[in-house]
C-alpha cells in the first residue's frame, strides 16, 4: 500500500470538431412522430415483457461456518484451485511461515468477514495443509498466535494434511531429516525426531 499509482500518460490525438447535422423539416418530423403513435397503439397487447431468469445461491449462502483452505506451496495453487473447482471458498498459499504483511492482510479480509458479513470467529474455519516436517509440524500453532497478535482470536485452524497418519496410511515417500553438509540443522529437529521419528514429508507427495 505504500506504492501507489495515478493518472496515466496521455498522448491521444487531436480531432476536428464535426458539423451538426442537417435540421429537420417540422413536419415531417412531426408526421413520423404521429405514425410512431398509431403504430404503437395497434401494437398494444397487454403483456409485459418478461422478466429475468433467477438465479441459485452460491454454495454457502445462508450458512452459518465459513471455510478457506491455506496451503503451504505456491506451486501447488492451481492444483488446489482445481481439486476445489466449485466449492466456492478462497485458498491462500502461505510459502512456507508466513510474513506478518501477508498475515496481516488475511486478518484484514478476515475482519471483513466477521464485521462485514456477521460471523463469529468460532464460526470460521481455515483448513491448512502444509509440508510435515520439523518446521512445518507447528505451523498451525505459528499461524495461530500470528492470527491473535493481529486482532483475531478463536478462529478454528485444523490441519488436515500432511499428518503421521496420512503418511503411514498412504505409504508416502519419507524425505531426509538430518542436514546437509556445512548447513545448520533445523532448531525443531531433535524434539521432532523425539516425537516422530524420521516420518517426515513433503506436501507436494501427498498431493500427488
Amino acid at each position: 500500500d505504500s506504492r501507489k499509482v495515478v493518472g496515466y500518460y496521455d498522448n491521444s490525438s487531436p480531432t476536428e470538431p464535426t458539423d451538426p447535422g442537417p435540421i429537420p423539416d417540422p413536419e415531417e418530423y412531426i408526421g413520423h412522430k404521429i405514425y410512431q403513435i398509431k403504430k404503437a397503439i395497434e401494437a398494444y397487447d397487454g403483456v409485459g415483457k418478461e422478466g429475468e431468469p433467477g438465479q441459485r445461491g452460491g454454495r454457502w449462502y445462508n450458512q452459518s461456518e465459513y471455510v478457506e483452505v491455506w496451503e503451504e506451496k505456491v506451486d501447488l495453487l492451481l492444483g488446489f484451485e482445481k481439486l476445489l473447482e466449485g466449492k466456492g471458498i478462497k485458498i491462500r498459499a502461505n510459502k512456507g511461515f508466513p510474513s506478518l504483511v501477508f498475515l496481516n492482510q488475511c486478518c484484514q479480509e478476515l475482519k471483513e468477514v466477521i464485521d462485514g458479513m456477521g460471523f463469529d470467529p468460532e464460526h470460521i474455519h481455515i483448513n491448512y495443509s502444509g509440508d510435515w516436517d520439523p518446521s512445518g509440524e507447528g505451523m498451525v500453532y505459528y499461524i495461530k498466535k500470528r492470527l491473535r497478535q493481529l486482532g483475531i482470536e478463536d478462529v478454528d485452524v485444523e490441519r488436515i494434511a500432511v499428518t503421521p497418519q496420512q503418511i503411514d496410511k498412504y505409504n508416502l515417500p519419507l524425505m531426509p531429516l538430518d542436514p546437509e553438509p556445512g548447513k545448520k540443522p533445523d532448531p525443531n529437529l531433535h524434539e521432532f525426531k523425539r516425537r516422530y521419528g524420521d516420518e517426515a514429508t513433503h506436501l507436494n507427495a501427498f498431493f500427488t
